[in-house]
Order: C-alpha cells, then sequence, then structure tokens
C-alpha cells in the first residue's frame, strides 16, 4: 500500500516537502489516516483524503505543476476559536464562485450557499470553505487545531 509520504516526496521538494511531511506525521500521531482510492494508487496519485475513525475532514491534492500542495476542509459551526485561530480560519474561507467555475461558465452544484462561520457570513462559499493552498507553517498551525477540533468532536459523537 501506498503512503502518502511517499506521494509527497516524489513530488514535492524543499519548504512545501518539509511542511507536508511535518504535517503527515502530526496528524499520524494524532490518530488520522491518509487514504488514497482506486486500486491503482501510487506514489504519483495527487488526491488523499485525511480521515479519522471513519469520516473524512480533509482533502489534500498534490499540484504537480507548482510542486506544492493544498488542504481542503470544512469547519464546524459549532467550534469556538480563539482570536489568532479565528483570523486564520477567516483568512481562508473561500467564496464562490471561484475563477475556475467562472471561466468554465458554471456554478458547482455543491457549493454552500448562507453560509456562517465563526460570526462572519458568506453568501455562497465553496463546497471545501477553508483552503490552505501552498500552506506556510502558520496556515499548517491553524489547520492542525482545525484537524484536532474536528477529532474532539467525532470522539464525542462516537460517545454517544
Amino acid at each position: 500500500m501506498v503512503k502518502i509520504e511517499e506521494a509527497f516526496i516524489k513530488q514535492l521538494s524543499g519548504e512545501p516537502l518539509k511542511i507536508g511531511l511535518d504535517f503527515i506525521a502530526f496528524m499520524q500521531e494524532n490518530g488520522f489516516q491518509f487514504k488514497g482510492k482506486g486500486a491503482k494508487w501510487d506514489e504519483s496519485s495527487t488526491n488523499w483524503k485525511l480521515r479519522f475513525k471513519g469520516k473524512i475532514y480533509a482533502t489534500i491534492l498534490i499540484d504537480q505543476n507548482s510542486h506544492n500542495f493544498g488542504v481542503f476542509c470544512e469547519f464546524d459551526k459549532s467550534f469556538h476559536a480563539d482570536n489568532n485561530l479565528r483570523d486564520a480560519i477567516l483568512a481562508k474561507v473561500t467564496s464562490c464562485p471561484q475563477e475556475i467555475c467562472i471561466h468554465n461558465n458554471h456554478m458547482c452544484k455543491t457549493s454552500i450557499t448562507d453560509y456562517e462561520i465563526l460570526g462572519t457570513k458568506y453568501d455562497r462559499v465553496c463546497h471545501s470553505p477553508l483552503q490552505f493552498v501552498q500552506p506556510s507553517a502558520k496556515d499548517i498551525d491553524a489547520l492542525q487545531k482545525i484537524m484536532l477540533l474536528h477529532k474532539a468532536a467525532r470522539l464525542e459523537c462516537v460517545k454517544k
């Protein structure tokens, strides 16, 4: 079975590789799994799912052209954040339509309307409203905190 680390090592280098491998290690230490899909998954695969206890919380895409990666996820409306995390989260909310949707002359059927996150309202956001594209170490810190909030909520849900 191919591991996401192999895909990162094959397709990334420099700072994106270091940041990515640190992120992967942190997530695995906290019980998260990275899964590809399909029988022909190999180190050239660019789409990975970040899961905890069977539930998908994020998609990791490796951009072969820029030799970087992005993490695309949701944020539960019940979560609370201190001011630093709040600012980091709101900076990553992606409104729709995105440039690619505009150029393709369509509106994504999975975008979300009337979305509110941490008291801020949006008319329409992407179906993955938080997008960490070419994440910095600071972005990864915020993303890890978000994933730990998802983990705590999932553990609470499993207890019930």
